[in-house]
């Protein structure tokens, strides 16, 4: 193993002498000049400008893709399109509109929370008023009926909260069908 890497060494010895002596200098290759941004921003602009100094430039925005988007694509004009003038207003109507719906439901849905919560602890209290009885008659005449009642009023609660939490579930769809932005819901609690 020894031999190997002495006559390993004296090999590289060797080229690198005759390289040296032959008068072949290996000189790094140039880095290229990378334009910056900016220069290529700059050289973009004076091109357009002496290729067509009448043509006006056309401003994408998301409101213009949008009123592109009813013709089927893109405005082609050259002259920047603007929305109109009761385009915020209708904006923001249907904001309200949906962030209204979306408050209600949602505070229904926490309202059921708040009612089976309740009829939880009377049900808790009833079971044991029920078997803390020494009457059997106050347990069949009373606190039987009113446990079976409270239980029936949960489930039924359950019930409503499981469809209410569908139709949450359905208004915050049909308003993001309708444009609406992820961002007008986000600070509803």
């Amino acid at each position: 193993m020894r031999r190997k890497i002495s006559h390993l060494i004296e090999i590289l010895i060797v080229s690198f002498s005759v390289l040296s002596f032959s008068g072949i200098r290996a000189e790094p290759a140039p880095t290229p000049k990378v334009p910056s941004l900016v220069d290529a921003s700059n050289a973009a602009k004076k091109r357009n400008a002496t290729a067509n100094p009448e043509k006006k430039s056309r401003v994408i925005t998301n409101e213009t893709v949008a009123l592109g988007a009813h013709k089927g694509s893109p405005s082609h004009d050259n002259v920047v399109a603007t929305p109109p003038a009761d385009h915020t207003d209708q904006e923001t109507e249907k904001k309200k509109f949906w962030r209204q719906k979306y408050r209600t439901q949602s505070v229904l849905i926490a309202g059921l929370e708040e009612q089976i919560e309740k009829v939880d602890s009377t049900i808790a209290t009833l079971w044991l008023d029920f078997y803390a009885s020494d009457s059997a008659e106050r347990r069949e005449k009373i606190l039987a009926p009113r446990l079976n009642g409270s239980i029936i009023d949960k489930q039924d609660l359950q019930t409503r909260l499981i469809e209410e939490t569908r139709e949450f579930v359905s208004i915050h769809r049909a308003a993001r069908i309708d444009g609406a932005m992820a961002g007008w819901f986000r600070d509803i609690q």
